[in-house]
């Protein structure tokens, strides 16, 4: 006659034991196609025909997810579609870039003196991330980093040139910072025309029209303020800056690391 102390005894040692391997299976890593998992991996699925499917749901779907992990990875179904990951505070597309910067347009402006650029256009196709103030021309670096901007100026002159301009005159577009220290971080002169013939003409003028491009890759500081401004160093002569043209100045922002 069976012992009933004894059996219940090896029921339970068994019972324990397929418990200890059930947990250490649980918590080594898993092979999935494969009895070599790497070991850099916790989960190693390999297959040469058939892909890994991660859940997939509509945007609704997603934002309706309670407490999302960081590293919280999905497949939305309705557009803008593709994969997306919770990066702890929010949800972001994967394989999409955020611009951060602006760019803008102005059709005309008349000055005959030194000048800020204000009123600038940002609607699409220019794009403004938001730290840009179209009404006062001021771009408030939102994230310390490095900055492309680039700068195309049309200009016209409002009135036939009738004088020589001096030595010293030499009018040019900048962009500067304005705060929290000035600082000068790109320039570049009107085109002008020096001609010299002894004897014959002497003449220094600006030309009647053109266009003026600046360009540079600037480190800057959060919360430093630049604006593009035109700065007349002594022209009287009155200009039509962007000469009436549909994108006749254009100046754009964009972080780039």
């Amino acid at each position: 006659m069976k012992n009933p102390i004894a059996t219940a005894s090896i029921k339970n040692f068994v019972a324990a034991l397929c418990l200890l391997l059930l947990s250490s299976t649980l918590i080594a890593q898993v092979g999935v196609g494969t009895l070599t998992p790497d070991p850099s991996a916790q989960l190693d699925l390999v297959s040469g025909s058939k892909g890994f499917l991660v859940p997939r749901m509509t945007a609704a779907a997603r934002g309706s997810i309670s407490l999302p992990a960081t590293g919280l990875l999905v497949y939305q179904t309705d557009a803008p579609a593709g994969f997306y990951y919770f990066d702890g505070t929010t949800w972001n597309q994967v394989g999409t870039t955020t611009l951060v910067g602006f760019s803008g347009t102005i059709t005309s402006s008349a000055v005959s003196a030194s000048t800020t650029f204000t009123g600038w256009n940002t609607a699409f196709p220019f794009y403004n991330s938001g730290s840009f103030n179209a009404i006062t021309g001021q771009f408030t670096v939102p994230s310390t980093g490095t900055y492309a901007i680039t700068a195309t100026i049309n200009y016209k002159t409002s009135a036939s040139i009738s004088i020589s301009l001096g030595a010293g005159v030499n009018p040019f577009f900048e962009v500067t910072r304005t705060s929290p220290s000035a600082a000068t971080l790109l320039q570049a002169n009107f085109p002008v025309l020096d001609v010299n013939v002894a004897l014959v003409l002497s003449l220094r003028t600006i030309l009647g029209g053109g266009a003026v491009n600046l360009a540079g890759t600037i480190n800057l500081t959060a919360g430093d303020v630049i604006t593009l401004a035109y700065n007349a160093n002594g022209l009287t002569l009155p200009l039509n800056l962007g000469n009436g043209l549909g994108s006749g100045v254009v100046w754009s922002v964009t972080k780039i690391k």
